[in-house]
């Protein structure tokens, strides 16, 4: 599913016209992800599941090509855990 199919489920599932919808959902889209700027942060969505910024250690890794050992340095990385009720509705 693309953001426009979203879009356009969105407008029809909450009876809104297209523009408002996609307003509507730029809102939602922005407000999680400056709500995730820091790391440690979390936003929760009650029966859909939780996103959180985690520091990602620093590691070693391989050149593809010249196969000689990189330094790969920590990073944030978001993470997502569905909510029990998702993931029984997924089988």
């Amino acid at each position: 599913m693309t953001k426009s199919d979203l879009i356009a489920a969105l407008s029809v599932r909450a009876d809104l016209p297209r523009p408002q919808a996609e307003k509507a959902l730029s809102v939602v889209i922005k407000t999680i992800a400056s709500s995730l700027d820091d790391v440690g942060d979390s936003v929760t969505i009650s029966g859909f599941g939780t996103f959180e910024v985690k520091q990602r250690a620093p590691r070693k890794g391989r050149h593809p090509v010249t196969g000689t050992t990189i330094h790969i340095p920590a990073k944030p990385a978001i993470v997502f855990r569905p909510s029990p009720k998702l993931r029984r509705r997924l089988g």
